[in-house]
């Protein structure tokens, strides 16, 4: 359950990061183009700071007092961002805090696949709770903003903070492993199958930047309230819960190679439909889609580093893997979508990340040519 609690707080505080953050940027007065340069600073941390980490935990053995320290010290270095109103200023406040924050996710995810493997917890049902939390927040902080103002969105997002580094001082001790054997990281890394499953993921992730930097501020120029916005991010959850709570079900039923070639199809009919209307019930229809897209890649995804990664890599086997595709991935998006945004519209910046869907798609079925070797 402590798990489970973890996920809860943290997906709590990035629902109101994806759906909110970016208009609180907006308003403080700041161009598109600045405000994809600060968002990407998240993703961009992903591929900088994780390894980094991850080595630390897999080197110490103490995989939970890492992930413990970093996600208290992103709480405390939060407080910051309220005093912080100029581009320098939030630069600054944004690289320091993502190089603590942006490791916590990896590090947490390697301890409950850990733990699953072990049959101590069913993995699915726990990271379950983060789409709840997701939701929940999703659909509370609408209204909140609407009332007390676009700003109050700090303060929420400090309290979820606090509640998700609570939790991660209890997070479970690592089983003992044993040392690993010189140049096993190269070697891991040098599989055929271990770049194309990291690129297909990387792409996968690029094709979501779109949605993360520009959905928000796309509904609310045509005319959607704080309300309608997140209302619309806590649908695309909602649907996700279901898959992840049966995902081990799901993969023993269908393989983890097949839903995520699965997912980057359902991906590239998504972000079509996305490309062509504001309408919210299609919009709706498309957000539910997330289940798919996101969450059923997801666990395929992660439940496929962990299986590919050896038993002394599994930290950083995730952080990897997280670094790649959220963290190269999203960036190079949205860095591209910030560029181009103002000129050609969000119908065209779904539209590419409709063919940067399929390209992963067609990709993905060469993983099926070379299946995972046991971790």
């Amino acid at each position: 359950m402590l798990l489970a609690n973890f996920y809860f707080w943290y997906f709590a505080a990035v629902s109101i990061f994806i759906a909110f953050f970016n208009i609180y940027v907006k308003h403080l007065g700041f161009s598109s183009f600045e405000i994809s340069v600060l968002a990407s600073l998240h993703p961009l941390a992903r591929v900088l700071w994780p390894p980094f980490w991850g080595h630390l935990a897999d080197r110490s053995g103490r995989r939970d007092r890492v992930a413990a320290a970093v996600n208290l010290t992103a709480t405390a270095v939060f407080g910051a961002y309220f005093f912080a109103d100029r581009f320098l200023t939030l630069f600054i406040v944004q690289l320091v805090f993502t190089f603590f924050w942006s490791t916590v996710l990896p590090l947490m995810e390697a301890t409950s696949l850990e733990q699953a493997s072990l049959g101590r917890i069913d993995y699915g049902r726990s990271r379950m709770w983060g789409s709840v939390g997701f939701i929940l927040a999703s659909l509370a902080i609408g209204p909140l903003l609407d009332r007390l103002g676009i700003s109050f969105a700090l303060w929420t997002i400090l309290g979820c903070l606090f509640l998700s580094s609570f939790s991660t001082l209890f997070t479970p001790r690592p089983e003992i492993i044993h040392s690993p054997q010189p140049g096993s990281l190269r070697i891991f890394l040098g599989r055929p199958e271990v770049k194309l499953f990291f690129f297909v993921g990387m792409l996968c992730q690029l094709s979501h930047a779109t949605m993360y930097n520009f959905l928000s501020i796309h509904l609310e120029t045509v005319g959607y309230s704080n309300n309608l916005i997140g209302a619309l991010w806590a649908f695309g959850v909602i649907c996700e819960v279901p898959v992840i709570r049966w995902s081990t079900r799901l993969i023993d039923r269908f393989g983890r190679l097949h839903l995520m070639t699965f997912a980057l199809f359902m991906a590239t009919i998504r972000w079509l439909i996305m490309s062509v209307t504001t309408a919210y019930p299609l919009l709706l229809f498309a957000q539910g889609m997330h289940a798919i897209t996101f969450g059923m890649f997801h666990v395929a995804a992660v439940t496929h580093a962990f299986a590919l990664a050896p038993p002394h890599l599994r930290a950083r086997g995730q952080a990897l893997y997280s670094g790649l595709s959220f963290g190269v991935g999203i960036s190079i998006g949205m860095l591209v979508n910030g560029a181009v945004y103002d000129t050609v519209g969000a119908g065209a910046c779904f539209a590419g990340s409709a063919v940067v869907a399929l390209a992963a798609a067609l990709l993905s079925l060469k993983l099926h040519e070379k299946p995972a070797a046991p971790a």
